[in-house]
């Protein structure tokens, strides 16, 4: 029997990471699993959550450092409990991907599907449709 997930993505909204008000961090687009939303209060869903996405994805943009970004993966979502991230760079056609307690993994080919692991079971994206216009 498959299991239903219910599948809420949130694009640039901010989460509090830490017990302190004024560390936010805002992804590109995120998720966080039915169980641990419902956890939260109806205040703390409207405003900053004080929670830390299981799923994140960041886009590099020609605006970024590289270095900085891929510590921020690392550090703030990984090392504040996020599952899998994926630093997605279309003009390189890289994608790293963090996960909890494992080495990033770099693809550097734009012709597959990223799977959302055992984070969102089912989940796919296909890099091949990610395009870029300038």
């Amino acid at each position: 029997m498959a299991t239903r997930h219910e599948l809420r993505v949130r694009v640039r909204f901010f989460y509090r990471l830490s017990a302190s008000q004024y560390f936010r961090q805002a992804p590109d687009a995120a998720w966080v699993s039915a169980e641990r939303w419902a956890r939260l209060t109806k205040e703390e869903k409207v405003k900053f959550p004080p929670v830390c996405p299981d799923f994140v994805i960041e886009l590099f943009s020609t605006n970024d450092d590289l270095k900085v970004i891929q510590k921020k993966m690392q550090t703030e979502w990984i090392g504040n409990g996020c599952k899998l991230a994926w630093l997605i760079d279309p003009f390189e056609k890289t994608v790293f991907i963090y996960r909890a307690n494992a080495d990033v993994e770099i693809l550097n080919d734009f012709n597959q599907q990223l799977s959302g692991d055992n984070v969102l079971p089912g989940f796919q994206f296909d890099l091949s449709k990610l395009k870029i216009s300038y």
